[in-house]
């Protein structure tokens, strides 16, 4: 096989260099397994790029209408990324294409819209020129509808109006009254809007202000709907004096112009005369007063109106309330679908003083201990050796204190296994600190042995005063078993702990929920008559 492979690489290099091959390597032959001849075929192919990610887009959209003119201009920037024929959608407007510039490319209409038609990737731009048919300019005729594509960056703009008439833009999402407008990054509709531009007849307004302020932690979070309606007149205009100091202005409404506002005084401007029921929501946000103090608060006035009303609900943080009485008014329903029906409220229309108070916080308590358990061994000089476990669970990290009987002398504490040193504090407890997840429930394990010493025994019979630790922590169920020396036992006790079984020398005791409560004992014991 070397011999084959090698004669065969000879005769091509030989007919890389111009020279015939060897006679005697003329006919040689190779054989190769077949997943080799696989590998060297794919490696023969060219390799395949990938597709881009959308086969072409708009980079940058500008339309300019003239209305004066009865001409729009409309120029885009368009960028094809893929092969072979691409379609690339415009725009759809009711005018008549007069003009189209576009090197490299077609201009066609394809699925109601004007779109680019180009055979190869590239950069484009064109520029297209059209007629508005002069029946789409009269005033009060319906909104003139363009329908763009997605676009990167782009915008429509006025650039005249026809005689005695105002033009404004609008979108889904926002309304020029001049200048222009962004166009949506997802393409969409923009409504060119032409009306008479006659001056406006005053209207004298009646107002209904329905207002809620939701306290919150930085101040007032305040929404106002207002309805006017008026007698007379164009209708086209009112004015809002705002409360002083408010911010984040935001006022919306049917056929509602873009405001216009200098310091505390809105002027409002609606598209369409003649209508004298209007409809405002107006959302703003009051900084919160000072604690303590009373509430001065102001709600927005409708200038120059002939009558207003009005109905103001406040809404207070929890374990807040107002020191005056509320009005019983029925509340409407926006209002007690936003905020419920536990509002205080009053009608008056001018300036509300209310004064704040806090109610008091009831602190749960998020520690407890289910069971402790206590074994107490006594030896005939009076030294004890007191062996506890206790499980506590708390929520979040918890700062533990206890209290050793006095006399004691802390052997060996453990937290979970782990062996810990309580710190002590100045009146002597002693305190752990149980770590936990903010919030997060947990369980803590507790080993402690302490050593003391009291009163030797008696030789015939006596008493015995015991304690326990004593800690604040709620402890739901409490066991003690005391072990008295050989040749003791108990003849009757007393304390604050109940016998629960065992006999002789080993008793057990119990106690049940036990709060702030240090559990003692008094034994009185005797030896036993080893005669009897």
């Amino acid at each position: 096989m070397k011999t084959l492979c090698s004669l065969v690489l000879a005769a091509g290099l030989a007919t890389l260099r111009g020279a015939a091959p060897d006679p005697a390597v003329r006919h040689a032959e190779v054989t190769l397994p077949f997943t080799e001849i696989q590998t060297l075929l794919a490696a023969a192919q060219p390799p395949v790029e990938a597709p881009p990610p959308v086969p072409a887009a708009i980079s940058r959209a500008t339309i300019s209408l003239a209305l004066g003119e009865g001409k729009a201009t409309a120029e885009f920037d368009i960028d094809v990324f893929a092969k072979g024929w691409r379609l690339v959608p415009l725009l759809n407007a009711p005018f008549t294409l007069v003009k189209a510039e576009l090197a490299g490319a077609t201009i066609l209409p394809h699925g109601r819209m004007l779109c680019a038609l180009a055979d190869h990737p590239g950069q484009f731009h064109t520029k297209l020129e059209f007629q508005i048919p002069a029946a789409l300019l009269a005033a009060g005729r319906d909104a003139i509808l363009l329908q763009f594509a997605p676009v990167a960056a782009g915008s429509v703009q006025i650039a005249s109006t026809p005689p005695q008439c105002r033009a404004w833009l609008q979108s889904d999402e926002i309304s020029a009254s001049m200048g222009s407008l962004p166009l949506p990054l997802e393409g969409g509709r923009v409504a060119v809007h032409v009306a008479e531009d006659k001056p406006e007849t005053p209207t004298t307004w009646t107002a209904a202000i329905q207002t809620l302020m939701r306290q919150t932690g930085e101040g007032f979070a305040c929404e106002s709907r207002i309805h006017l309606s008026g007698a007379s007149g164009s209708g086209l205009g009112a004015q809002i004096a705002l409360p002083p100091g408010c911010t984040r202005v935001e006022i919306t409404g049917p056929d509602l112009q873009p405001a216009r506002g200098q310091g505390d005084r809105v002027t409002l401007a609606w598209q369409t005369a003649n209508v004298l029921e209007r409809d405002v929501t107006l959302r703003y946000s009051l900084p919160l007063p000072s604690a303590g103090s009373a509430w001065r608060i102001r709600i927005p006035q409708i200038a120059g109106a002939s009558d207003s009303s009005a109905l103001t609900a406040l809404a207070p943080l929890p374990g807040g309330a107002f020191s005056e009485t509320a009005s019983t008014v029925a509340l409407p329903g926006w209002m007690s679908t936003v905020a419920g029906d536990d509002l205080w409220r009053t009608t008056s229309t001018g300036e509300i003083l209310v004064t704040p108070r806090l109610l008091p916080h009831l602190e749960a308590q998020t520690a407890r201990i289910p069971e402790a358990s206590y074994r107490t061994q006594l030896v005939i000089d009076g030294s004890l050796l007191c062996e506890a476990n206790l499980a506590i669970q708390h929520r979040g990290a918890l700062r533990w204190r206890f209290t050793l009987p006095k006399g004691s002398e802390l052997l060996n504490c453990t937290v979970d296994g782990q062996a810990t040193n309580p710190l002590l504090d100045e009146d002597g407890s002693l305190e752990l600190v149980l770590g936990a997840e903010p919030n997060a429930d947990a369980k803590s394990v507790i080993a402690l042995s302490y050593t003391a010493r009291g009163a030797a025994f008696a030789p015939v019979e006596g008493r015995l005063s015991l304690l326990l630790p004593g800690t604040p922590l709620f402890v739901e169920s409490l066991a003690w078993t005391l072990a008295l020396p050989e040749g003791y036992e108990p003849t009757a006790f007393e304390g604050n702990v109940e016998p629960e079984g065992g006999g002789g020398a080993e008793m057990t005791f119990r106690k049940r929920l036990v709060r702030n409560e240090t559990p003692a004992l008094e034994i009185y014991y005797r030896k036993h008559d080893s005669t009897r």
